[in-house]
């Protein structure tokens, strides 16, 4: 995922990461946790199964 616009806060019980606008990152398959998105959000993002 590649944040085109805005920031989101991705938490489990091991991390919490905070992706802003210019930043790209992976979500590994069955990613089990929290998306907090607490403004409007413009990202590209890909899905592969």
């Amino acid at each position: 995922m590649y944040i085109l616009e805005g920031y989101v806060i991705l938490e489990n019980d091991e991390f919490s990461e905070r992706y802003e606008k210019g930043e790209a990152f992976l979500l590994p398959k069955g990613f089990k946790g929290y998306w907090r998105q607490p403004v409007s959000m413009l990202k590209f993002y890909v899905i592969i199964k």
